[in-house]
């Protein structure tokens, strides 16, 4: 039940945001071809009964994650999708599928609420505070299951899937030292995975 308020409260304050987003937003074969065959991709190699869906928010600022409605919902920015390259893009999607497949959103969505949460939230979801608490290494895990699953659905591809992570970081991070085409230079050179680990 505390989880369940808690996706509730971290949800509460997107649904504005998804009622004011336009019939575009939603990916769909006939506004976003590319994405929505890519979804259908991986949703046939999970062996996952319908894909999930998709939304593209109107947004300047980068980010991708997943809701837990309608079984999973990914949702990411057009700033996002215009800063990676297609197969990068689709790397980026495999791990949030990779979470929705693992059933994590439910359980993650609501830590990260209660880590930002007032005390007085806090207090009353206690159950959810005491599993953050205990449950530390647990976001990391996760991670790196949904990071396992991407690797698996872009074809064991190590290298898109290090350059999306890596990028998709470095979106987030605007205040990053590195600009993101010094960064595509750096990993487009010829490297040692052992030594540029």
């Amino acid at each position: 039940i505390a989880v369940t308020l808690c996706n509730i409260l971290a949800l509460r304050p997107r649904k504005q945001e998804f009622k004011q987003a336009d019939q575009h937003s939603r990916v769909m074969s006939t506004n976003h071809p590319e994405l929505h065959k890519t979804l259908q991709n991986f949703a046939r190699l999970c062996g996952m009964k319908r894909a999930p869906e998709m939304y593209v928010m109107p947004a300047d600022r980068c980010y991708i994650f997943s809701i837990p409605a309608k079984g999973g919902t990914i949702v990411a920015s057009r700033a996002l999708v215009a800063k990676l390259r297609p197969e990068e893009l689709q790397a980026v999607m495999a791990h949030e599928v990779g979470h929705i497949l693992c059933r994590h959103i439910r359980t993650e969505l609501a830590l990260i609420y209660i880590r930002s949460s007032n005390p007085v939230w806090k207090f009353i979801l206690l159950p959810v505070y005491l599993m953050d608490v205990l449950m530390r290494g647990w976001m990391d895990v996760i991670d790196y299951s949904a990071d396992r699953c991407a690797m698996l659905l872009m074809g064991g591809s190590t290298k898109v899937v290090n350059a999306a992570i890596v990028k998709l970081a470095l979106a987030i991070v605007t205040e990053a030292d590195i600009s993101m085409e010094e960064l595509d230079e750096f990993l487009s050179a010829p490297s040692d995975a052992e030594t540029e680990h």
